[in-house]
């Protein structure tokens, strides 16, 4: 299952084009690869659907430091429509970043969720736009009670807003001045 690249990397040939943030560990190896390491992989390989232990970590991080912020917040309203503009307002991933990572955060250790993954990661659209997930995060922030402008600053949230949407480039600062902001 695993094949040695031209580049020198050995690489899981039943998630290599899973995004690499939303496979199971150890997919990838650059240097010499032990029988172990390609056996835990096997293990726990996805295949070509999601793996969403850096998802429910990332969300969980977040929740712990933001007052506002709770795992079923990716539930609300404000919050899917953030992620409508994120991920190019694809149903099948929406539903993946949000009732999924929560259905994932709430299996008790496992992180697996019933929403259909495979395959999905060619849904991932080439460009999104800028002005509408600027709109829908600053729209988050401010009506979400306990959240403020640090929210968007969080390198977790930065994080997952990479791996909802690799072809979009966010900077932190370009958060609203008007957001609410705590001292």
């Amino acid at each position: 299952d695993f094949v040695e690249t031209a580049s020198g990397w050995v690489s899981c040939m039943r998630c290599r084009m899973v995004p690499l943030d939303l496979r199971s560990e150890g997919s990838l190896f650059q240097d010499r690869v032990d029988e172990d390491s390609l056996r835990r992989h096997q293990e726990v390989c996805e295949g070509d659907r999601f793996n969403y232990s850096n998802l429910v970590l990332l969300v969980t991080k977040l929740a712990e430091a933001h007052d506002g912020f709770e795992i079923e917040t990716l539930q609300s309203a404000p919050f899917k429509s953030l992620v409508w503009s994120l991920v190019g307002r694809k149903d099948g991933l929406l539903d993946a970043f949000t009732d999924g990572v929560v259905q994932a955060a709430k299996s008790h250790g496992t992180e697996k969720s019933n929403i259909k993954t495979a395959g999905m990661w060619s849904a991932f659209p080439d460009q999104v736009c800028s002005n509408d997930i600027l709109s829908a995060l600053n729209a988050f922030i401010d009506c979400t009670d306990g959240l403020s402008k640090s929210f968007a600053q969080d390198k977790n949230f930065g994080a997952l807003v990479r791996i909802m949407a690799p072809s979009y480039s966010f900077d932190m600062d370009c958060v609203e001045d008007g957001t609410k902001d705590q001292a």
